[in-house]
């Protein structure tokens, strides 16, 4: 049996492309011109590879030309490098999912905050109601837009870590697979990883020459285009060149102006390129940009207290439209290196930088009150050395350093507006900055020792020292609003020794069952935020220990597989990021929200996950999961202030049940055409947005968002070469509308966000 990543095709496992998705959510036209650029240029480079495509036989495919429709009654062996080397997904002895480049098409994948409930107890919150994007494993998860707090889930990107929250809502184009690893992954991945790892394999420059163009259009003015070039520059250099683009017109009005909210134009491109001097020796060279420029749902909404509400459904009325500017952009090189004795050496360099810009009404209603900025900046440096062992009959290993320097910072103003109700106090700003330099320095190792054929015991451990130093400043001018001038240096140091255990039995060919345990820490910080007090500032590190037990199973002459596990983790001094109602207010004032971080004694969470795929019938697959899963906190006194006690209450975008499903079926239409329809059921229990749950403790408002259940669809047919591929696709086909979001605006008042409406559209794909 042909081995391949994921569930991709054969053709995929030559490192050649299927119709990767576009980037991007909700969007407007606003730069034709530079997506028309954008498409120009794929076009020539078509054109320029040689003949064009139409004028291709069947006898001469190109190397990335869509398979023919399968025949196959059984599913493809799915192999990942979780670990740092080739291997069979049912041997690896914890939770790990991998998202093929197929899974993502027949889902319309656009962005990493698509996968939100394709995988269970991955949750991926989008960022147009909050400052940064949410991102969640097994139901514990938070942002880190804050210089002074770090990331639960790391990302990494052909395994460079992607950074903090500005750069985790990334685009997914000419993207191989997605692994998305469950549980604290210490010794495997460099950064921190206390909840997980969500880790994209981009497709790789080759010695074959071969392009795509994909040009989508559909709903409130969808168009966008992607694609790739890969060609051989000499007989060791390949260079694969993609780019990516995206404009779409909002979904919410803006009666106040008549304009559209939620839309934008964004824009991502990849240079790679790769040299083999020899068999042995690989280098790889990686830049990457993302440039975005959205009309944000910030404190947009229909309010359930305040100025809107009431009103209809997709309208608002505010005085301003809520706005995002981000870059990003990336350089990295990492070397393969086959040693003597058939040792492989890897090192990953890596450099990373990004800004995000939000600009917004703090009251989001149609005066003037309080005009809020918000810019965050961070760079970062890593690099990753590691050697792993070849796999010898009775074990093998992988030992390596890691060393990293992230320095996030941020510039927050709150200005009072022109219609502020206190006039003196009008047009006055509180300012605030605040900048972080973090180093970290880890070793680890991970080994696994398989005396017989049916027992495997697998075991590492992550040495780390975490070094911080901030500095905060506000200034004087917001003493008239109730903020101290602060001019403040803060440190720490702090170490971790975090172990992982495993034990894997194999009863009969075909099932693996393992018990796990495993720890992770994450280091303290500070809150950079603007605060209204000088105490609490500085929060303790959280760590984090989790037992599982899984059980791997294929099945029906490998027709039928399905992996679960059952959970449990305990948190400690968990760190919880909020909204609060600021403690002490100026009773002539209008009250304000605070954001502030604490340490939450003791968290739990519980649960179970499947993942199951199956091929019942030549051309027929069916894939999917589901998860249960209980997080809350254990013990949380005074979490809502003073005399509020948040013990029992769960924790913020946790829901108690995820579940997907994907029927997938391929036929062969004609001699010449094959058809493919896929549809994707997803479903989700209700959540809350803070932990406070379902009510404010000062105001009673509800802030809960609801769960759903969505549907999309893609049907499309390929010509037998490969090279022409015309599809129809729907996202949300029922045109179910839920709260999406559920926040306060700064004032206090309670809005909620709804989901993205119905989007229809055509997919055009030209490859050679």
């Amino acid at each position: 049996m042909e081995k391949t990543k994921g569930l991709s095709s054969s053709s995929e496992a030559r490192n050649t492309a299927v119709s990767a998705p576009r980037y991007g959510r909700r969007l407007r036209i606003n730069s034709i011109r530079g997506l028309y650029a954008t498409t120009s240029l794929l076009a020539i480079s078509l054109l320029c590879s040689g003949a064009p495509a139409h004028a291709q036989s069947a006898s001469s495919a190109p190397d990335n030309a869509a398979p023919p429709a399968s025949r196959s009654d059984a599913l493809q062996e799915v192999v990942v490098t979780a670990r740092h080397r080739a291997e069979d997904l049912q041997k690896t002895p914890f939770s790990i999912v991998a998202v093929t480049a197929d899974t993502m098409k027949a889902q319309h994948v656009e962005t990493t905050m698509d996968l939100d409930n394709t995988v269970p107890g991955l949750e991926l919150r989008p960022d147009n109601i909050r400052l940064e994007a949410f991102v969640g494993m097994r139901g514990v998860g938070d942002y880190s837009r804050n210089p002074g707090i770090d990331n639960r889930v790391s990302f990494y990107l052909d395994g460079v870590p992607l950074g903090r929250s500005t750069s985790v809502n990334y685009p997914i184009y000419d993207v191989d697979n997605i692994e998305v690893l469950r549980g604290p992954q210490g010794t495997l991945f460099g950064n921190n990883s206390l909840t997980g790892v969500i880790a994209i394999e981009s497709q790789k420059p080759t010695l074959t020459d071969s392009s795509r163009m994909t040009i989508d259009a559909g709903s409130r003015d969808l168009l966008s285009g992607s694609g790739y070039y890969n060609t051989k520059v000499t007989d060791d250099i390949a260079v694969r060149i993609t780019l990516a683009g995206q404009t779409q017109d909002g979904y919410y009005k803006n009666i106040f102006n008549d304009t559209r909210l939620g839309g934008g134009t964004d824009f991502a491109g990849r240079v790679q390129v790769r040299y083999t001097p020899t068999p042995d020796t690989t280098f790889d060279l990686t830049a990457d940009a993302v440039s975005a420029r959205d009309s944000i749902l910030l404190a947009v909404g229909q309010y359930s207290n305040g100025p809107d509400k009431g009103m209809p459904n997709y309208q608002t009325n505010v005085f301003n439209n809520p706005s995002r500017e981000r870059e990003i952009y990336g350089v990295a090189g990492t070397l393969t290196q086959k040693l003597p004795a058939d040792f492989t050496l890897t090192s990953i360099s890596s450099y990373r930088t990004s800004t995000d810009h939000l600009s917004y009404g703090g009251e989001g209603e149609p005066l003037d009150i309080i005009d809020i900025n918000f810019k965050y900046t961070d760079w970062s440096l890593s690099q990753e050395v590691r050697i792993a062992s070849p796999l010898y009959k009775y074990f093998d290993y992988v030992v390596g350093a890691f060393y990293y320097h992230d320095n996030p910072g941020e510039f927050e103003q709150l200005k009072n507006g022109n219609q502020y109700p206190v006039a003196a106090l009008q047009g006055v700003p509180a300012v605030g900055t605040g900048v972080v330099a973090e180093d970290q320095e880890a070793v680890f190792g991970h080994g696994a020792l398989h005396p017989f054929p049916w027992l495997a015991i697998d075991g590492g451990v992550r040495v780390q020292n975490t070094s911080k130093a901030a500095t905060k400043v506000q200034t004087a001018t917001g003493i008239p609003a109730g903020y101290p001038q602060v001019d403040r240096r803060f440190g720490l140091t702090e170490s971790s020794v975090d172990p992982v255990l495993s034990v894997t039995v194999t009863p009969i060919k075909g099932l693996n069952i393992y018990a796990l345990y495993s720890t992770g820490d994450r280091a303290g910080g500070f809150n950079m935020d603007l605060v209204k007090s000088l105490g609490g500032i500085q929060f303790n590190k959280e760590s984090v220990v989790n037992y599982e037990a899984g059980v791997k199973a294929q099945f029906f002459d490998n027709r039928v597989r399905i992996n679960a596990d059952v959970y449990t983790e305990h948190f400690s001094n968990f760190q919880q990021s909020q909204n609060l109602f600021e403690p002490n207010p100026n009773p002539a004032l209008p009250p304000l929200i605070i954001s502030v971080i604490t340490n939450a004694a003791k968290v739990k969470s519980e649960g179970m996950e499947a993942d199951f795929s199956a091929a019942l019938y030549p051309g027929l697959k069916i894939y999917g999961g589901l998860g249960f899963n209980h997080a809350y906190f254990e013990s949380f006194p005074n979490g809502g202030g003073a005399g509020v006690s948040f013990t029992g209450n769960e924790l913020p975008e946790a829901p108690r049940f995820q579940g997907s499903l994907t029927v997938d079926y391929k036929h062969e239409l004609t001699s010449q055409w094959d058809g493919e329809f896929s549809t994707t059921y997803k479903t989700r229990t209700h959540v809350y947005s803070q932990p406070a749950n379902n009510h404010s403790p000062y105001t009673g408002d509800l802030g809960v968002e609801n769960g759903f259940a969505d549907v999309s669809m893609r049907l499309a047919v390929t010509n037998r070469p490969g090279t022409l591929e015309l599809a129809l696709f729907a996202k949300n086909v029922t045109g179910e509308t839920h709260v999406d979001g559920a926040a306060q605006a700064s004032a206090g008042f309670f809005f909620h966000t709804l989901n993205e409406p119905r989007t229809v559209g055509i997919e055009l794909t030209l490859r050679h």
